[in-house]
C-alpha cells in the first residue's frame, strides 16, 4: 500500500477534534489532564491515531445500556 494513501499516523488538536467529534480547546484539556496521550514534536504537538481508538472504547465502556 503506498504511504500516500495512509490516513496519518499523528494527528493535531484540530484534526482530533474533528474525528472525535469534540471541541478543540476540550481536546487540549484531555491531553493536560492526561486522558489523551500526546507527542510534542519541537513547538507543535500530534495525537496518535490509536488515542481516537482508545478513547472512543472508554467511553462506550462507561456509557450505560439502556433497555
Amino acid at each position: 500500500m503506498n504511504i500516500l494513501n495512509q490516513p496519518p499516523s499523528f494527528l493535531t488538536y484540530k484534526e482530533f477534534a474533528f474525528e472525535a467529534r469534540l471541541s478543540e480547546s476540550g481536546v487540549r484539556k484531555h491531553v493536560k489532564r492526561g486522558d489523551v496521550r500526546a507527542v510534542r514534536l519541537g513547538r507543535s504537538v500530534r495525537i496518535p491515531r490509536s488515542e481516537l481508538e482508545r478513547l472512543s472504547r472508554a467511553i462506550e465502556a462507561a456509557t450505560p445500556m439502556t433497555p
